[in-house]
């Protein structure tokens, strides 16, 4: 069992610092089933929206929000969740100079308005937030969304970072993830306070996978 003290950094309008405990085991047991209160998240078509290319649609076609990130003719990847009344889309517009053309949106009313969060700057989409250079997989459990990210060009010990919302990405609290240098980010789900991250090796000499929890505040 690997045990290591983080601090979290604290971005986007919080103040203040907090510690966490990251717990490692070189394992590749089952993830931990979301927990809570808060209803579970649902996918694409139980959502109350449809995803069409760059556009976001009502299920009578109607359009309520355009990818900002749209390249041309380029295929639209995106991923969809929903909670409730809380929907977030994340767009997926290819890659280019290490860096990942991702997009994230969510809805606080069920789809009918639309508020842009997150993108990787690189291609010139303005957001309030930005994550990391690649997205990594993410979750949404009621109103805390937790995403995952990784650096491919950085250093090959560059840590994965986390970063978790509880108020529809009006804010992010970062999480380093110092205890997956050397592997990339594939699986995640969310336990109540503690989130498992699940990483592959892309160094030498690692073990396939790790797996790290994360309690966060």
């Amino acid at each position: 069992m690997l045990l290591v003290l983080v601090c979290v950094a604290v971005l986007s309008g919080c103040s203040g610092s907090h510690h966490i405990s990251v717990t490692g085991t070189r394992s590749s047991s089952h993830a931990t089933p979301e927990g809570g209160k808060a209803p579970v998240a649902q996918h694409g078509h139980s959502c109350a929206v449809r995803v069409i290319g760059a556009r976001i649609l009502d299920q009578s076609g109607h359009v309520l929000y355009r990818d900002p990130g749209g390249f041309g003719t380029h295929p639209h990847l995106h991923q969809v969740r929903c909670s409730g009344p809380t929907i977030w889309v994340v767009f997926n517009n290819g890659a280019a100079m290490s860096q990942e053309a991702y997009v994230g949106v969510r809805s606080g009313d069920a789809g009918r308005t639309w508020r842009l969060v997150f993108a990787e700057p690189y291609f010139g989409v303005k957001a309030p937030h930005e994550l990391d250079s690649y997205m990594g997989p993410w979750t949404l459990v009621g109103r805390l969304a937790d995403f995952t990210g990784s650096c491919p060009a950085c250093s090959p010990k560059k840590m994965v970072g986390l970063w978790v919302t509880r108020n529809l990405g009006r804010t992010f609290r970062s999480y380093p993830i110092r205890a997956l240098g050397g592997f990339e980010p594939t699986r995640i789900r969310v336990h109540r306070s503690r989130v498992t991250i699940w990483g592959s090796r892309v160094l030498r000499g690692e073990p396939p996978e790790e797996r790290v929890t994360v309690r966060v505040g």
